[in-house]
Parts: C-alpha cells; structure tokens; sequence
C-alpha cells in the first residue's frame, strides 16, 4: 500500500525538514522532549548497543543516541533524507521499513520516531513485525487522536493495546512526550 510518507520527504522536502521543524522556539522545545522520551526509554538498552534508527530521516535521533553511546544505523526510504542523515549518524542505508526481514535478528533495538502516525492503521501491524524481526527491543513512538490532520493516522492507547496484542509484542514501559502539548508516546516493546 501507497501512503504518502513513502514518496514525501524527498528534495527540498528533505532539505527543509529540520529548518521547517526544529529551528523555532516551539521546534527546539518539543525537539529536545522527544530526545528525552527517547532517552528514557534507551535505559532499558545496554550501553554499546546497537540501534536501528528507521526511518532516521535527517538523523537527529540518531545523531542523538550515538552521543549518548549506542551504535546506530540510520535507515531511511528517502535518498534525499539519508544524505542529509549521513554528515551526522556514521553508518546510514537506504531500506524501507516495510521490508527488514532480509537483515535477520541484527540489532539490540529499533527506534521508530515520527512514523506511526504516517502509516495507515492497516500497516501499523506489518511494520511493527517487520522490527520484531529485526531487533529484540522496539521503541516506538505513537501518536494519539488530538486534532485532524491531512495525511496523519493517529491511534487510540486502547487500539495500540490491540494492535501490539496481535503482533505479540509486550509493553516494558512507556513515556509520554510532553502530556497535553503533544500527542506522542513512547512505547518499549518486547
């Protein structure tokens, strides 16, 4: 299935994006909240490991997680983000999310920032087995239902409960972005 995130952030789409994003007040503030639920949830990850970071987009959590210690391989579908991505995370490929098997059991974990709430409820399943796949531990950030957005999927904490039960993935722990400023969790998954 087509969605939009698997064509998108390519050209100056991808040039933009940090500028675009992460460059305001806000952008930084919320920047640094996601590099924080993230760093919360990589306690449950030995130091020195190695995480999958997909899609990695222009690095930033990537960038992020090497500074803290991790080895980490950027993966992202864009061309255009992996360049972007590659003058900042040491090791980057491009790789669709959709399509990890070939890999095998490679990682210590998979980080998946940003994504969920692209993705069609329909392949939020696909996706989550494809990093099951991959990696022992998967730290996921969903996106709860807060305003309607063209082209965003966000999920119930009642439907992600559902969705994880069917991909028999268990919950180690989770973490809220930033409770009423913004609509991510972060999930440890097992």
């Amino acid at each position: 299935m087509t969605y939009r995130a698997k064509t998108f952030y390519c050209g100056g789409t991808a040039k933009d994006y940090d500028k675009k994003r992460f460059f305001s007040l806000k952008g930084r503030i919320y920047d640094w909240l996601e590099k924080n639920s993230i760093t919360k949830a990589l306690w449950h990850i030995d130091p020195e490991a190695w995480v999958l970071d997909i899609p990695c987009g222009t690095g930033r959590i990537g960038e992020h997680m090497e500074k803290l210690g991790f080895y980490v391989v950027g993966m992202d579908i864009s061309k255009d983000m992996i360049e972007i991505a590659s003058k900042k995370i040491l090791i980057t490929k491009v790789g669709d999310i959709e399509k990890l098997s070939q890999y095998g059991n490679t990682y210590d974990a998979v980080t998946c920032v940003r994504f969920m709430g692209h993705v069609p409820y329909e392949i939020k399943s696909d996706v989550l087995t494809e990093m099951k796949r991959v990696a022992k531990t998967l730290i996921v950030t969903f996106y709860l239902p807060k305003k309607k957005i063209d082209n965003w999927f966000p999920i119930s904490e009642p439907d992600i409960k559902c969705l994880l039960n069917r991909c028999g993935l268990e919950v180690i722990d989770k973490f809220y972005v930033c409770r009423g400023w913004s609509d991510g969790v972060t999930y440890v998954l097992r």
